[in-house]
């Protein structure tokens, strides 16, 4: 019989439409398969105790199906599941969760999903790897020694070793993109503010740094990526996409490393190898020797922004001065280390609302700029980072003589301030065999477009080894 682990989305929903499986076996057999493998991973953190009625209910359902219809799949451990409390990443958060559904699970059940259980995330959601509060740190399916990424790193691990066919995730700072580089996988961090992020949060709370959060689906190839965009799209998507090229012929511009900021030899040849397969497949490929906007002047301006906005979220006696300034040293200083994210970030917890103001005008003047850039190139590929995943470490600390920041949200944290769409897909492998990945941006609002375009024109870029962790 067929593994309904080993099946894509894609395979695992049609075998569910034809009745060749039921959902209950479907979900039966990951929740084995999780059972065999998370303690070794640590990547599922709770189990949904309502999955299997939850299957079953699917299985007994007559009438129009949902796309997802009878589909088991994880959820990051930041939104909100009715029946299976929410952690943050923080000790006691789910206390004043609110009990219902967000809106994107909501959709998700909309389309026939059934929730599996929740997948982990490290302390508030902050950091690009994956300790988790009161448990044991979720590591890398493909190597054990490294980390899977974070904050959405279970929810990467939990794809890579076949424990779901699909997630969900967010990204502030590379939380969607960086997991998907260290495990192999796909994702897509949508448009800044198209998909609703403001019930992601625990009852009383506003979501930190909207103008930078953002969310999207995770997945294990491109295909099943589309298969779960459309369904949390839905009527979201503004439709805003370049003109269909003359004969599918797209333009990339690929950026193959910064100056300030340069790329191992193995991610170097990675993207050698991606921009030669685009010009092979018959797109117009511009390698540029600088990215279309300065980075050091974007991550100052994210800093600030965010530094601003986390300042706001907090409850109101930490927005205190001297607490404040204490919050904002162990949250940046301590976790993040050294570097330009903690110093600009910290200037920006102290930033006055008209200071926070003129960034925002500054960060509207960037994203029209990139509206230009997207005039005269369909895509923009860069690294997600200069090397495969890092070995597991204690957060703050340097990675290679670079302060932790520095090395981790370099490629990460400036394109975010953009607010442009991106898939993050494999294009290459490291000596020792890890997964290296581009993150391939689009025009603002052309979500729809972007995901259609990488399975059409770069779906060969991601060809990965599906072998079993």
């Amino acid at each position: 019989m067929t593994d309904p682990t080993r099946l894509s989305a894609v395979a695992l929903a049609a075998a569910l439409r034809r009745g060749d499986l039921t959902s209950v076996g479907a979900t039966d057999a990951f929740l084995g398969r999780i059972a065999r493998l998370n303690p070794h991973l640590h990547a599922v953190v709770r189990l949904n105790p309502s999955a299997r009625r939850e299957a079953a209910a699917a299985d007994a359902a007559t009438g129009p199906r949902g796309p997802l219809h009878g589909v088991p799949l994880t959820l990051k451990d930041s939104y909100r599941v009715a029946g299976v409390r929410t952690g943050y990443g923080v000790p006691g958060a789910w206390l004043v969760a609110k009990p219902g559904d967000c809106e994107l699970v909501r959709r998700l059940r909309a389309a026939g999903a059934v929730i599996l259980g929740r997948t982990a995330v490290p302390l508030a959601m902050f950091d690009w790897q994956c300790r988790t509060p009161l448990g044991q740190e979720c590591v890398n399916p493909l190597d054990r020694r490294r980390t899977p990424g974070g904050s959405s790193g279970g929810a990467a691990a939990a794809l890579a070793a076949h424990l779901t066919p699909l997630e969900l995730g967010s990204d502030l700072a590379g939380s969607i993109r960086y997991p998907c580089h260290c495990c192999g996988v796909v994702g897509l961090r949508a448009s800044t503010g198209l998909l609703p992020t403001a019930d992601l949060v625990p009852d009383g709370q506003t979501p930190s740094a909207p103008s930078h959060l953002s969310v999207g689906p995770m997945a294990r190839t491109l295909p099943d990526l589309h298969l779960i965009s459309d369904v949390l799209l839905g009527d979201d998507d503004r439709g805003r996409a370049p003109p269909p090229p003359p004969g599918g012929r797209l333009r990339v511009a690929v950026l193959p490393a910064l100056r300030e900021m340069p790329t191992d030899r193995a991610t170097a040849a990675a993207f050698g190898r991606f921009a030669d397969r685009q010009r092979a497949a018959g797109h117009a490929v511009t390698v540029l020797d600088e990215p279309p906007f300065d980075f050091a002047v974007a991550f100052a301006l994210y800093g600030l922004l965010v530094g601003y906005e986390m300042r706001q979220a907090m409850p109101p006696p930490l927005r205190l001065g001297p607490v404040t300034r204490l919050a904002a040293h162990f949250m940046l200083r301590h976790r993040m280390g050294r570097g330009p994210l903690a110093d600009h970030a910290c200037r920006g917890v102290a930033a006055t609302p008209a200071a926070y103001c003129a960034g925002l005008a500054r960060q509207a003047d960037l994203r029209a700029a990139m509206g230009r850039f997207f005039e005269r190139f369909d895509l923009w590929a860069l690294p997600v980072s200069p090397s495969a995943a890092i070995v597991r470490q204690p957060p703050g600390r340097p990675v290679r003589g670079r302060a932790y920041s520095d090395y981790l949200g370099t490629y990460l944290c400036p394109p975010a301030v953009a607010g442009t769409p991106s898939v993050t897909l494999p294009v290459g492998r490291d000596e020792q065999g890890m997964p290296v990945a581009a993150q391939v941006h689009a025009a603002r609002f052309a979500d729809r477009w972007l995901v259609t375009a990488a399975v059409e024109h770069l779906g060969p870029a991601a060809a990965r080894d599906e072998s079993r962790p």
